[in-house]
Protein backbone atom coordinates (compact mmCIF):
# COMPACT_ATOMS: atom_id res chain seq x y z
CA UNK A 1 0.00 0.00 0.00
CA UNK A 2 1.28 3.44 -0.92
CA UNK A 3 1.65 5.84 2.02
CA UNK A 4 -0.32 9.10 1.82
CA UNK A 5 1.42 12.35 2.85
CA UNK A 6 0.04 14.15 5.85
CA UNK A 7 -1.61 17.24 4.55
CA UNK A 8 -3.44 18.54 7.65
CA UNK A 9 -1.11 19.81 10.43
CA UNK A 10 -3.99 20.12 12.83
CA UNK A 11 -3.97 16.39 13.05
CA UNK A 12 -0.54 16.38 14.58
CA UNK A 13 -1.58 18.90 17.25
CA UNK A 14 -4.62 16.85 18.01
CA UNK A 15 -2.89 13.52 18.20
CA UNK A 16 0.45 14.62 19.81
CA UNK A 17 -0.12 17.79 21.85
CA UNK A 18 2.94 17.08 24.02
CA UNK A 19 5.16 16.94 20.94
CA UNK A 20 3.96 20.37 19.85
CA UNK A 21 4.71 21.80 23.29
CA UNK A 22 8.27 20.43 23.24
CA UNK A 23 8.91 21.75 19.76
CA UNK A 24 7.74 25.23 20.91
CA UNK A 25 10.18 25.23 23.82
CA UNK A 26 13.08 24.25 21.54
CA UNK A 27 12.11 27.00 19.07
CA UNK A 28 12.09 29.77 21.72
CA UNK A 29 15.37 28.58 23.24
CA UNK A 30 16.97 28.73 19.81
CA UNK A 31 15.74 32.28 19.25
CA UNK A 32 16.60 33.60 22.78
CA UNK A 33 19.81 35.64 23.19
CA UNK A 34 22.75 33.96 24.95
CA UNK A 35 22.82 34.46 28.75
CA UNK A 36 24.75 37.52 29.89
CA UNK A 37 27.87 37.12 32.04
CA UNK A 38 27.58 38.29 35.70
CA UNK A 39 29.53 41.55 36.23
CA UNK A 40 31.40 41.59 39.59
CA UNK A 41 30.44 44.45 41.97
CA UNK A 42 33.36 46.72 42.86
CA UNK A 43 32.98 47.99 46.42
CA UNK A 44 34.36 51.47 47.19
CA UNK A 45 36.53 52.16 50.23
CA UNK A 46 34.12 53.81 52.75
CA UNK A 47 36.99 55.87 54.23
CA UNK A 48 38.34 57.11 50.93
CA UNK A 49 36.89 60.60 51.37
CA UNK A 50 37.88 61.03 55.04
CA UNK A 51 41.30 62.66 54.44
CA UNK A 52 39.83 65.24 52.05
CA UNK A 53 36.98 66.03 54.47
CA UNK A 54 39.38 66.63 57.35
CA UNK A 55 41.77 68.62 55.19
CA UNK A 56 38.90 71.00 54.36
CA UNK A 57 37.87 71.10 58.00
CA UNK A 58 41.46 71.89 59.03
CA UNK A 59 41.49 74.94 56.75
CA UNK A 60 38.14 76.05 58.15
CA UNK A 61 39.42 75.74 61.73
CA UNK A 62 42.54 77.71 60.89
CA UNK A 63 40.41 80.44 59.34
CA UNK A 64 38.33 80.48 62.55
CA UNK A 65 41.62 80.87 64.52
CA UNK A 66 41.16 77.54 66.25
CA UNK A 67 44.70 76.28 65.76
CA UNK A 68 44.47 73.25 68.10
CA UNK A 69 41.47 71.92 66.17
CA UNK A 70 43.20 72.57 62.84
CA UNK A 71 46.25 70.62 64.05
CA UNK A 72 43.98 67.80 65.20
CA UNK A 73 42.35 67.59 61.74
CA UNK A 74 45.71 67.47 59.94
CA UNK A 75 46.79 64.65 62.26
CA UNK A 76 43.76 62.67 61.09
CA UNK A 77 44.74 63.32 57.46
CA UNK A 78 48.29 62.16 58.20
CA UNK A 79 47.05 58.99 59.93
CA UNK A 80 45.13 58.04 56.75
CA UNK A 81 47.96 59.10 54.43
CA UNK A 82 51.26 58.30 56.14
CA UNK A 83 54.05 60.30 54.59
CA UNK A 84 51.70 62.86 53.01
CA UNK A 85 53.94 65.87 52.39
CA UNK A 86 51.15 68.44 52.59
CA UNK A 87 49.83 67.16 55.93
CA UNK A 88 53.37 67.04 57.34
CA UNK A 89 54.12 70.60 56.21
CA UNK A 90 50.84 71.94 57.59
CA UNK A 91 51.40 70.23 60.94
CA UNK A 92 54.86 71.74 61.25
CA UNK A 93 53.63 75.21 60.30
CA UNK A 94 50.56 75.24 62.57
CA UNK A 95 52.41 73.68 65.50
CA UNK A 96 55.04 76.42 65.32
CA UNK A 97 52.31 79.04 65.11
CA UNK A 98 50.49 77.54 68.14
CA UNK A 99 53.71 77.50 70.18
CA UNK A 100 54.31 81.16 69.32
CA UNK A 101 50.76 82.10 70.40
CA UNK A 102 51.14 80.14 73.63
CA UNK A 103 54.43 81.86 74.41
CA UNK A 104 52.83 85.25 73.77
CA UNK A 105 49.99 84.57 76.21
CA UNK A 106 52.37 83.07 78.77
CA UNK A 107 54.49 86.24 78.70
CA UNK A 108 51.37 88.39 79.09
CA UNK A 109 50.30 86.26 82.04
CA UNK A 110 53.64 86.83 83.77
CA UNK A 111 53.33 90.59 83.21
CA UNK A 112 49.78 90.66 84.63
CA UNK A 113 50.95 88.64 87.63
CA UNK A 114 53.76 91.12 88.30
CA UNK A 115 51.18 93.91 88.13
CA UNK A 116 49.02 92.06 90.71
CA UNK A 117 46.25 91.48 88.14
CA UNK A 118 45.61 87.91 89.16
CA UNK A 119 42.42 87.22 87.17
CA UNK A 120 43.95 88.59 83.97
CA UNK A 121 47.08 86.48 84.58
CA UNK A 122 44.95 83.35 84.99
CA UNK A 123 43.08 84.06 81.74
CA UNK A 124 46.34 84.41 79.81
CA UNK A 125 47.73 81.17 81.24
CA UNK A 126 44.53 79.35 80.23
CA UNK A 127 44.89 80.77 76.71
CA UNK A 128 48.47 79.47 76.62
CA UNK A 129 47.14 76.02 77.53
CA UNK A 130 44.49 76.29 74.83
CA UNK A 131 47.18 76.58 72.17
CA UNK A 132 49.60 74.08 73.75
CA UNK A 133 47.79 71.80 76.23
CA UNK A 134 51.13 70.22 77.24
CA UNK A 135 52.55 73.60 78.32
CA UNK A 136 54.09 72.55 81.65
CA UNK A 137 55.21 76.08 82.49
CA UNK A 138 51.68 77.44 82.26
CA UNK A 139 50.28 74.46 84.18
CA UNK A 140 52.83 74.84 86.98
CA UNK A 141 52.14 78.58 87.18
CA UNK A 142 48.40 78.01 87.44
CA UNK A 143 48.77 75.37 90.13
CA UNK A 144 51.52 76.94 92.23
CA UNK A 145 51.42 80.71 91.73
CA UNK A 146 47.81 81.50 90.82
CA UNK A 147 46.00 79.25 93.26
CA UNK A 148 43.73 81.54 95.26
CA UNK A 149 45.10 82.00 98.78
CA UNK A 150 42.87 82.41 101.81
CA UNK A 151 42.07 86.10 101.75
CA UNK A 152 39.81 88.88 102.95
CA UNK A 153 37.49 90.26 100.28
CA UNK A 154 37.01 94.00 100.74
CA UNK A 155 35.13 96.40 98.44
CA UNK A 156 36.68 99.86 98.47
CA UNK A 157 34.47 102.71 99.69
CA UNK A 158 34.59 106.38 98.86
CA UNK A 159 37.32 108.08 100.88
CA UNK A 160 39.24 104.87 101.61
CA UNK A 161 43.01 104.85 101.47
CA UNK A 162 45.51 102.07 102.32
CA UNK A 163 45.93 103.25 105.92
CA UNK A 164 42.20 103.49 106.67
CA UNK A 165 41.56 100.08 105.10
CA UNK A 166 44.40 98.56 107.16
CA UNK A 167 42.99 100.14 110.30
CA UNK A 168 39.54 98.72 109.55
CA UNK A 169 40.67 95.20 108.66
CA UNK A 170 43.91 94.74 110.62
CA UNK A 171 43.32 97.25 113.43
CA UNK A 172 46.66 98.80 112.49
CA UNK A 173 47.00 101.70 110.01
CA UNK A 174 50.72 100.98 109.72
CA UNK A 175 49.85 97.90 107.71
CA UNK A 176 48.62 100.14 104.90
CA UNK A 177 51.66 99.07 102.87
CA UNK A 178 50.06 95.59 102.56
CA UNK A 179 46.86 97.08 101.17
CA UNK A 180 48.85 99.21 98.73
CA UNK A 181 50.91 96.23 97.59
CA UNK A 182 48.03 93.81 97.02
CA UNK A 183 45.81 96.43 95.38
CA UNK A 184 48.61 97.22 92.92
CA UNK A 185 48.37 101.00 93.49
CA UNK A 186 51.74 101.49 95.15
CA UNK A 187 52.28 103.99 97.94
CA UNK A 188 51.33 107.06 95.91
CA UNK A 189 47.62 106.50 95.26
CA UNK A 190 44.50 104.86 96.68
CA UNK A 191 42.35 102.10 95.15
CA UNK A 192 39.27 103.24 93.27
CA UNK A 193 35.88 103.17 95.03
CA UNK A 194 33.94 100.02 94.21
CA UNK A 195 37.06 97.97 93.50
CA UNK A 196 37.12 94.51 95.12
CA UNK A 197 40.40 93.81 96.91
CA UNK A 198 41.64 90.36 97.89
CA UNK A 199 43.85 91.02 100.91
CA UNK A 200 45.83 88.41 102.86
CA UNK A 201 44.83 87.16 106.27
CA UNK A 202 47.40 87.99 108.92
CA UNK A 203 48.17 85.64 111.79
CA UNK A 204 48.11 85.90 114.66
CA UNK A 205 44.99 87.98 115.16
CA UNK A 206 45.72 91.17 117.15
CA UNK A 207 45.10 90.68 120.86
CA UNK A 208 41.58 91.45 121.97
CA UNK A 209 41.24 94.29 124.43
CA UNK A 210 38.71 93.85 127.17
CA UNK A 211 35.91 96.31 126.45
CA UNK A 212 33.75 98.11 128.92
CA UNK A 213 30.41 96.29 128.43
CA UNK A 214 27.97 99.19 128.35
CA UNK A 215 29.96 101.70 126.32
CA UNK A 216 31.18 99.02 123.89
CA UNK A 217 27.66 97.81 123.16
CA UNK A 218 26.52 101.38 122.63
CA UNK A 219 29.41 102.03 120.25
CA UNK A 220 28.69 98.83 118.32
CA UNK A 221 25.02 99.75 118.03
CA UNK A 222 25.94 103.25 116.85
CA UNK A 223 28.25 101.78 114.18
CA UNK A 224 25.47 99.45 113.06
CA UNK A 225 23.01 102.36 112.71
CA UNK A 226 25.59 104.22 110.61
CA UNK A 227 25.86 101.10 108.40
CA UNK A 228 29.50 100.63 109.36
CA UNK A 229 28.87 96.94 109.55
CA UNK A 230 32.40 95.52 109.54
CA UNK A 231 33.49 97.85 112.33
CA UNK A 232 30.35 96.93 114.27
CA UNK A 233 31.15 93.23 113.80
CA UNK A 234 34.71 93.70 115.04
CA UNK A 235 33.61 95.48 118.19
CA UNK A 236 30.72 93.07 118.88
CA UNK A 237 32.96 90.03 118.47
CA UNK A 238 35.34 91.50 121.03
CA UNK A 239 32.44 91.67 123.45
CA UNK A 240 31.34 88.08 122.76
CA UNK A 241 34.92 86.87 123.27
CA UNK A 242 34.67 87.83 126.94
CA UNK A 243 31.30 86.22 127.57
CA UNK A 244 27.80 85.68 126.16
CA UNK A 245 26.04 88.84 125.04
CA UNK A 246 22.69 88.56 123.22
CA UNK A 247 22.88 92.24 122.23
CA UNK A 248 26.36 91.81 120.70
CA UNK A 249 25.29 88.60 118.92
CA UNK A 250 22.31 90.44 117.45
CA UNK A 251 24.66 93.13 116.10
CA UNK A 252 26.87 90.46 114.53
CA UNK A 253 23.90 88.71 112.88
CA UNK A 254 22.41 91.98 111.68
CA UNK A 255 25.70 93.26 110.26
CA UNK A 256 26.54 90.08 108.38
CA UNK A 257 22.95 89.93 107.14
CA UNK A 258 23.14 93.52 105.83
CA UNK A 259 26.50 92.84 104.10
CA UNK A 260 25.11 89.66 102.57
CA UNK A 261 22.08 91.52 101.24
CA UNK A 262 24.35 94.12 99.61
CA UNK A 263 26.24 91.38 97.75
CA UNK A 264 23.01 89.55 96.88
CA UNK A 265 21.39 92.65 95.36
CA UNK A 266 24.57 93.28 93.36
CA UNK A 267 24.35 89.77 91.93
CA UNK A 268 27.52 88.53 93.67
CA UNK A 269 26.00 85.27 94.82
CA UNK A 270 29.14 83.47 95.96
CA UNK A 271 30.13 86.36 98.23
CA UNK A 272 26.56 86.68 99.49
CA UNK A 273 26.39 82.97 100.27
CA UNK A 274 29.58 83.10 102.34
CA UNK A 275 28.29 86.06 104.34
CA UNK A 276 24.90 84.44 104.97
CA UNK A 277 26.67 81.43 106.49
CA UNK A 278 27.97 83.78 109.22
CA UNK A 279 24.37 84.53 110.26
CA UNK A 280 22.20 82.33 112.46
CA UNK A 281 19.76 80.44 110.23
CA UNK A 282 16.75 81.65 112.19
CA UNK A 283 17.69 85.34 111.77
CA UNK A 284 15.26 87.21 109.47
CA UNK A 285 15.06 85.37 106.11
CA UNK A 286 18.55 83.89 106.19
CA UNK A 287 17.44 80.32 105.48
CA UNK A 288 15.29 81.43 102.54
CA UNK A 289 18.14 83.43 100.99
CA UNK A 290 20.60 80.57 101.44
CA UNK A 291 18.20 78.23 99.61
CA UNK A 292 17.62 80.82 96.88
CA UNK A 293 21.35 81.38 96.38
CA UNK A 294 22.01 77.65 96.18
CA UNK A 295 19.28 77.26 93.55
CA UNK A 296 20.58 80.19 91.50
CA UNK A 297 24.15 78.91 91.71
CA UNK A 298 22.93 75.50 90.54
CA UNK A 299 21.26 77.14 87.54
CA UNK A 300 24.45 79.05 86.70
CA UNK A 301 26.50 75.92 87.25
CA UNK A 302 24.26 73.96 84.84
CA UNK A 303 24.66 76.73 82.25
CA UNK A 304 28.46 76.48 82.39
CA UNK A 305 28.23 72.68 82.45
CA UNK A 306 26.21 72.63 79.22
CA UNK A 307 28.59 75.16 77.69
CA UNK A 308 31.43 72.83 78.57
CA UNK A 309 29.59 69.90 77.00
CA UNK A 310 29.24 71.86 73.75
CA UNK A 311 32.96 72.68 73.77
CA UNK A 312 33.67 68.99 74.44
CA UNK A 313 31.49 67.93 71.48
CA UNK A 314 33.34 70.48 69.33
CA UNK A 315 36.63 68.90 70.53
CA UNK A 316 37.74 72.09 72.32
CA UNK A 317 38.97 70.30 75.42
CA UNK A 318 40.78 73.23 77.07
CA UNK A 319 37.66 75.40 76.88
CA UNK A 320 35.48 72.55 78.15
CA UNK A 321 37.81 72.07 81.12
CA UNK A 322 37.64 75.80 81.94
CA UNK A 323 33.81 75.76 81.87
CA UNK A 324 33.61 72.69 84.10
CA UNK A 325 36.02 74.27 86.58
CA UNK A 326 33.63 77.24 86.80
CA UNK A 327 30.74 74.78 87.25
CA UNK A 328 32.41 73.21 90.28
CA UNK A 329 33.22 76.59 91.80
CA UNK A 330 29.54 77.47 91.60
CA UNK A 331 28.32 74.04 92.68
CA UNK A 332 31.00 71.76 94.18
CA UNK A 333 28.42 68.95 94.34
CA UNK A 334 27.95 68.82 90.54
CA UNK A 335 28.95 65.17 90.07
CA UNK A 336 28.56 65.16 86.27
CA UNK A 337 30.90 68.12 85.87
CA UNK A 338 33.45 66.45 88.14
CA UNK A 339 33.28 63.22 86.13
CA UNK A 340 33.44 65.00 82.78
CA UNK A 341 36.32 67.19 83.97
CA UNK A 342 38.32 64.11 84.93
CA UNK A 343 37.51 62.51 81.57
CA UNK A 344 38.47 65.64 79.60
CA UNK A 345 41.77 66.02 81.47
CA UNK A 346 42.62 62.39 80.72
CA UNK A 347 41.76 62.83 77.04
CA UNK A 348 43.83 66.02 76.86
CA UNK A 349 46.77 64.22 78.46
CA UNK A 350 46.48 61.33 76.00
CA UNK A 351 46.16 63.71 73.05
CA UNK A 352 49.28 65.53 74.18
CA UNK A 353 51.08 62.23 74.27
CA UNK A 354 50.43 61.84 70.53
CA UNK A 355 52.29 65.04 69.73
Amino acid sequence: MKKQPIKNHWWIARVCPDLVFLLGILFFQACAPPPSREIPVVRKDPFRSVPNIYARKARQMEKAQDLPMAIFCWRIVESFRPGDSQAKAELQRLSAQARAEAQKHYARGLKYFQDKKINAARDEMLKALFYTPDNHKALDFLENDLSPPEAIAYRVRKGDDPASIAKRLYHDPKKGFLVAYFSGTGNTSSPAPGELLNLPLIEPVPPVKKPRPVTSIQKAQALFRKKKYREAISLAENIVAYGPSPAARDIINGSYYALAMQEFRAGRLLEAGKLFTMVNRDYEQTSDYIRSIKNQLRVRADYHYKKGVQYFVDEKLAKAISEWEITLRLNPEHTRARAQLKKARTMLKNLNGLQ
